[in-house]
């Protein structure tokens, strides 16, 4: 969980890097949430990618608080909408009778 964490961040801040986003302040990462999530949904990622940030964001910057407590509302409305739109991703059959063994 820790490592998936720090890659979730990681690529939330190389992205901020890259578009020169500000994520001090609670508005500014909101809004640079929001932007991320939008290039996510653009590339085909699923909302687990979203759901995960703000977990780790909130396991890395504790002053943020719990997930369900952060005050980033935008990005939430964002994640939810993000959710409704990207269907869920399900493994696919096993071939043959493999599933047997």
């Amino acid at each position: 969980t820790k490592f998936s964490y720090a890659t979730s961040v990681l690529a939330f801040y190389l992205f901020c890097t890259h578009n020169n986003l500000k994520h001090q302040m609670i508005n500014e990462l909101d809004s640079a949430l929001v932007e991320f999530m939008n290039a996510c949904f653009l590339d085909g990622d699923g909302g687990f990618v979203g759901s995960r940030l703000i977990a780790a964001l909130s396991y890395v910057r504790p002053e943020l608080g719990r997930p369900r407590d952060m005050q980033v509302s935008k990005a939430k409305q964002a994640l939810r909408g993000w959710k409704r739109l990207a269907p869920g991703f399900s493994r696919l059959p096993l071939r043959g009778r493999g599933w047997l063994a």
